[in-house]
């Protein structure tokens, strides 16, 4: 049982909306607790008016729900899923009836009449944990899947669903507890056991968890931009075609167009799709030299905005030779940029000149492109993914979703550190098999095999109600 002993106060029957409220053609009311279905059955008529006398399990009943004085308040399926095999592991009834704010107002308030609870935010599924059907990652994963923004974010999140984290996790687990074993082997029966740590033997499988463990890390932090989004900033020299471009990959027209340089003096965004990736693109005021008061806030909030942003397009005209201050306005951008983050050069404009000899103070475009007559638009967006997802794991399959989770990864890591460097330099066997307890004990607390109340609080407490 991976949630443990369990901690429910079994006298609490919980109720919640389990779908949006609005409009719609069904809305579905969830009850968990050892009373759901004493406290629904009660109220649930079949079409000839009469209370049923049993219930089968995982069967779907037609018929309506009535209040204490015989009204009815609609016609409903009414289903209940008896402990176990439930979404929290309980016996748990759902009502489903038309979506009406009102119908389900006035069904959750006659529940509430007569003694079932209203449910905290995530109640449901942090259940589902402390009864055992779901480990932690499994959990947090239930938010992940209703919070996907992406096709990618989607398939991660059903792989923690899945058990994929937990898998890896364990197996490493199961491998530090029997090195464990050894270990305090030793420390009870030095005389007896005394080679049963070999020198290369500990280090290989040191070095492995070490190994695997940092995958995982680097999953996570690969990955991040399917599950947050990645900041894209179009920046360049006034009247390069930023805000052409941006119009033109949102295909629509977001960002005023004009001729005339400095049109942009504020941030415009907005959100794209790039090979199911989200990105949140930036068209910027061009960065020049200008006694503008105005303009120089603006090329000042480009600058910020960069510096936040994970790719930067830098837009050139292709169509003009730059000044000597332009060239030293971009090139400054660009060195600043390309070891930090990913950098694209754009040379738009393509379509009014012939190829001309390089300026070779200004880095060299990576792609040329015409906004205007969309030449090679489709081959910036194929290289702006191909940017992106350059150092993506293939194996997405035991993935670290969340920040809690990536810094007991990092936590075991450390852990793992200490034991090696530990039995290199002779460190006590006493003082080695604590780093192992230490590197243990972070991995149970990404499994939720040890846990605090604090920290459930916190994790269910951004799920909706529901849920």
């Amino acid at each position: 049982m991976f949630g443990g002993t369990v901690m429910i106060d079994d006298k609490r029957t919980i109720a919640a909306l389990a779908t949006p409220t609005g409009k719609g053609g069904i809305g579905i009311i969830r009850v968990s607790g050892v009373r759901a279905l004493e406290m629904t059955q009660k109220h649930f008529f079949n079409p000839g008016g009469h209370r049923l006398e049993t219930v089968e399990s995982h069967r779907v009943y037609y018929g309506f729900i009535r209040d204490e004085q015989g009204r009815t308040l609609d016609e409903v399926l009414f289903i209940h899923m008896k402990a176990p095999r439930s979404y929290t592991a309980e016996d748990v009834v759902e009502i489903q009836s038309h979506s009406s704010p009102v119908v389900l107002r006035a069904i959750l308030a006659l529940l509430i009449r007569n003694g079932v609870e209203p449910a905290e935010p995530g109640e449901f599924t942090k259940r589902a944990y402390l009864n055992g059907r779901i480990d932690l990652t499994q959990a947090e994963a239930v938010i992940d899947i209703i919070n996907a923004r992406t096709e990618t974010s989607l398939d991660i999140a059903l792989s923690q669903i899945e058990g994929s984290l937990r898998s890896t996790i364990l197996d490493i687990r199961e491998r530090l507890l029997g090195f464990q074993a050894r270990v305090e082997a030793v420390i009870d029966f030095p005389d007896d056991v005394a080679d049963i740590l070999d020198p290369g033997e500990s280090s290989d499988l040191l070095q492995s968890i070490r190994d695997e463990l940092t995958v995982l890390k680097k999953n996570h932090e690969n990955l991040r931009i399917f599950r947050e989004g990645l900041r894209m900033v179009i920046a360049g020299p006034p009247n390069s075609g930023k805000s052409s471009l941006l119009n033109a990959l949102l295909n629509r027209e977001k960002a005023i167009v004009t001729p005339i340089p400095g049109t942009t003096r504020d941030l415009i965004e907005d959100l794209i799709l790039i090979d199911g990736i989200p990105i949140e693109i930036t068209d910027t005021a061009g960065i020049h030299q200008t006694a503008d008061l105005v303009e120089q806030i603006g090329i000042q909030k480009t600058l910020e905005k960069i510096d936040s942003a994970d790719l930067l397009i830098l837009m050139l005209d292709d169509s003009k030779t730059p000044g000597d201050s332009e060239c030293e306005s971009i090139s400054a951008v660009f060195e600043s940029c390309r070891e930090t983050k990913k950098v694209l050069v754009v040379a738009n404009k393509c379509d009014l000149v012939s190829r001309k000899n390089h300026d070779s103070r200004i880095p060299e475009p990576d792609i040329r492109i015409s906004v205007r007559t969309r030449q090679n638009l489709d081959a910036l967006k194929t290289m702006i993914a191909g940017l992106i997802l350059r150092d993506m794991p293939e194996n997405r399959s035991a993935v670290v979703p969340n920040v809690r989770q990536y810094a007991l990864i990092e936590e075991a890591i450390k852990s793992v550190g200490r034991i090696d460097g530990g039995l290199e330099t002779g460190l006590g066997h006493d003082l080695v098999a604590m780093d192992i307890r230490d590197c243990v004990h972070a991995l149970d607390q990404v499994l939720g095999l040890t846990r605090g109340d604090d920290v459930l609080d916190r994790i269910f407490s951004t799920f909706c109600i529901g849920k």
